[in-house]
């Protein structure tokens, strides 16, 4: 009986070691900063098998007991994705330490708006740009829209960005870009707006820029494409980071400009940013404060801004993390639409000419019940709960929700209150094969109190999909659609369903060419529909019948990377073609009373191309880095030929030209920077030409516009900025940041003209 037993046993033992297949385990760590990595993707076989949980560690059983080795690909947002042979132990737990290598930014960017998952850069199907934090930093810029016009293709005219031109310039309405942090949008619920300096550039981890229209992904406002602002998360090593500025404005170049004399206004802020991981908690805090005089007489603007991102990583259910981001401003300050200058219009010899002395001062003066400025106050705030779930199979669940309050308070009879309550539930899925799922259901609702254009509430639903497919290893297929409806009160607007389509191929190891195919609308914001108001002297006028602005965008670009020699970089060429049904902008009418009003213009065309350049090298001991760019566009009114001359001269302020309103036709730009030992020089230029066209019953209210334009204004702008960095230790940098070195004068808009040469010091510690 004993003897039976004892065979049993080793029969079973023996089973055992000859039937339990090996195990391996690993640890990915970052191999710059050695930090774990959670949410790293492992496949064997092109199929996922296993993502690495709070501790950067995952473990698989190894199917094959006769493999001497196993081919894994291990990949991770923004790092190098690795194919490596583990070598199998038979028996037993096979160990190991995988290290990922950081994706150069310069010229293999990682983004996630393309597509809403991560993917290189070259192999996006539409025109993407990448902007770093520290590309904001150096710069010493304190808003993310001065950075956005150092973009190839991208203007930002009076807060109001336009890409290829898209857009152009209208007071109060809308943008069709959609900007969004995050990846949900932050657009304000009543202009549909953006408030750059809200965003917390103290708290970026780069600023994502889709050229083109985006609907099909992203929903009404995408139109014209999109900027995704996305915030830092912590590494293992805890950061913090602190900037103190300082600087002055110049006198201008004009000396009957210098409404303070010889007085210098003046200017400055600091930000700070820490972030660090406690245990499975991520914590990231930041904060603001500036404080500008203004280079414009009675204007000023003080605000201070807070945010955190907290972020919880489940230990016991791996793959879970539940998060909230929050980031809240107060300011205050004065403000003015229209200068003086028509306050001191003269006669003489029977000829009209305006007092130059006024292009800075507030129509109405500062002190009279006349005064055009106003002062304001304002408080905004986002709230935004998170709840993310990936599974070891490949599948990866979000909900995500933003509260955003913006209230403004002014003495301009224009306080409004918006209320914007947004929910996104998405699915996405990786299959083997290369082969991404990605599905969505949104829903937002806005509640708006306003001074401007009463009270109103608006609702949005939409629901979404996309595929995205690679073949062969080379060949990435694209194709995505939407359906969204809006809801104004009781003014419905449904939109039709609309898709996108896009293909990337790489032709060589350092060749890629793309093409793509998007539909894109707006509906019209509360803004535009009901706003009533007088904006020095302008009356605008509510549309309560606008409709829905339509339009596609098709593109076909090039990239190329390539190296000459010691010298390391990349040529991007892209052409595009853009159309508009039903285009809103803010246009002059008579009827039924004088004033502007937003409008369904006729169908516009936009066409042109632009081409980018990147290249760095190390020539001895200095490391050269360069960034340029050149943009043409041909944006025209298709029917403008059928308008009668009494409505061109009433719309264009040359009506000789079809163009539309507000656009440059042509730009270059081109950042350059040497860094040689502890000192780095840098420079940046940015070319447009004139403006052709802008709103004629501007030039006929204000005589001082039109006579601007045609005696001053007429020309091409140019605006150089340098920079002079020292690095004083390891940690510390100091830098001298001269802006407009040339003090040349320019308006961005009619009758506001743009800041004089500044100078500032700046100083930056990394703890």
């Amino acid at each position: 009986m004993l003897k039976t037993i004892t065979a049993i046993v080793f029969l079973l033992l023996l089973h055992g070691f000859s039937f339990s297949n090996p195990i391996y385990k690993a640890t990915v760590k970052d191999s710059a900063t050695f930090q774990n990595l959670q949410g790293v993707l492992v496949l064997v076989d092109n199929k996922p098998i296993a993502t690495t949980n709070s501790m950067g560690e995952f473990s698989f059983e190894i199917a094959n007991i006769n493999a001497v080795s196993v081919e894994c690909m291990i990949k991770y947002f923004g790092y190098k994705t690795l194919t490596q042979n583990i070598t199998i132990s038979k028996v037993g737990t096979n160990k190991d330490t995988i290290f990922l290598s950081p994706i150069s930014h310069e010229l293999n960017s990682i983004t996630v708006s393309g597509s809403k998952f991560e993917k290189k850069a070259s192999e996006e199907t539409v025109s993407m740009a990448v902007i770093r934090q520290k590309d904001i930093q150096n710069a010493g810029l304190t808003q993310v829209d001065d950075m956005l016009k150092r973009i190839p293709g991208v203007d930002v005219v009076d807060g109001q960005a336009n890409i290829r031109g898209g857009s152009g310039w209208s007071y109060g309405a809308g943008s069709r870009v959609l900007v969004m942090v995050d990846d949900m949008p932050m657009l304000t619920s009543d202009a549909g707006d953006v408030k750059w300096d809200f965003l917390p550039i103290e708290n970026c981890e780069q600023v994502e820029v889709i050229k083109g229209a985006s609907s099909a992904l992203y929903g009404s406002s995408a139109l014209n494409g999109v900027i995704n602002f996305r915030t830092a998360s912590p590494r293992n090593i805890p950061k913090t980071n602190l900037v103190i500025q300082q600087g002055v404005y110049d006198l201008p170049k004009n000396k009957y400009e210098k409404w303070n004399g010889n007085d210098l206004q003046k200017y400055s802020g600091f930000n700070f940013f820490h972030s660090r991981k406690i245990n499975q908690l991520d914590v990231v805090v930041g904060g603001n404060f500036y404080s500008d005089d203004s280079y414009l007489q009675g204007a000023y603007n003080t605000r201070g801004r807070v945010n955190t991102n907290l972020k919880y990583r489940f230990k016991k259910l791996d793959g879970l993390v539940i998060g909230l981001n929050i980031n809240a401003q107060k300011s205050r300050g004065s403000s003015f639409f229209v200068w003086a200058a028509d306050d001191k219009i003269k006669i003489l010899k029977g000829k009209f000419y305006f007092d130059s002395t006024a292009y800075l001062k507030p129509l109405g003066g500062i002190d009279t019940p006349k005064t055009s400025l106003s002062f304001y106050k304002s408080y905004r705030v986002n709230i935004d709960p998170y709840i993310n779930y990936s599974t070891k199979n490949g599948y990866k669940f979000a909900l995500k929700n933003r509260f955003f309050n913006t209230n403004n308070i002014n003495t301009s009879n224009q306080s409004s209150n918006a209320q914007f309550f947004y929910t996104e539930l998405q699915l996405q899925k990786t299959f083997p094969n290369n082969l991404h799922f990605t599905t969505g259901a949104v829903a937002n609702y806005s509640i708006v109190k306003s001074e401007l254009f009463s009270n109103h509430t608006a609702n949005n639903q939409a629901f979404y999909m996309q595929i995205d497919k690679k073949f062969f290893n080379k060949l990435w297929l694209e194709m995505g659609g939407r359906y969204e409806f809006n809801t104004i009160d009781s003014i419905k607007a449904h939109s039709k369903p609309l898709g996108r389509v896009g293909i990337n191929y790489q032709v060589t190891k350092a060749t890629f060419i793309r093409s793509s195919f998007g539909m894109g609308y707006r509906f019209p914001t509360i803004a535009e529909k009901f706003v009533s108001t007088t904006v020095s002297s302008l009356k605008i006028i509510p549309n309560k019948n606008l409709l829905a602005e339509s339009g596609w965008n098709a593109e076909l670009g090039i990239k190329q990377n390539f190296m000459l020699g010691k010298w390391l970089g990349m040529i991007d060429l892209a052409g595009f073609y853009t159309t508009y049904q039903d285009m809103m902008e803010f246009a002059f009418i008579i009827k039924p009373q004088p004033g502007f009003q937003s409008q369904n213009i006729s169908k516009t065309l936009i066409k042109g191309f632009d081409v980018s350049v990147f290249s760095k090298a190390k020539l001895h001991n200095i490391d050269l880095l360069m960034h340029a760019g050149y943009t043409y566009t041909l944006p025209t009114d298709l029917n403008f030929n059928l308008l009668n001359d009494s409505v061109k001269n009433v719309q264009y302020s040359d009506s000789s030209k079809n163009i539309l309103k507000y656009r440059f036709t042509t730009s270059a730009k081109a950042d350059m920077e040497l860094k040689w030992k502890k000192i780095t020089l840098g420079s940046y230029v940015r070319y447009n030409t004139y403006m052709v066209n802008i709103d004629n019953s501007l030039n006929v209210l204000f005589a001082s516009v039109k006579d601007y334009r045609t005696k001053w204004g007429h020309k091409d702008t140019w605006i150089i900025d340098a920079r002079l960095m020292y690095q004083l230790t390891k940690n510390a940098t100091a830098s001298i940041i001269v802006k407009n070195i040339l003090n040349f004068e320019y308006t961005e808009r009619p009758a506001y003209i743009a800041p004089p040469r500044s100078f500032t010091m700046q100083f930056v510690y990394n703890f």
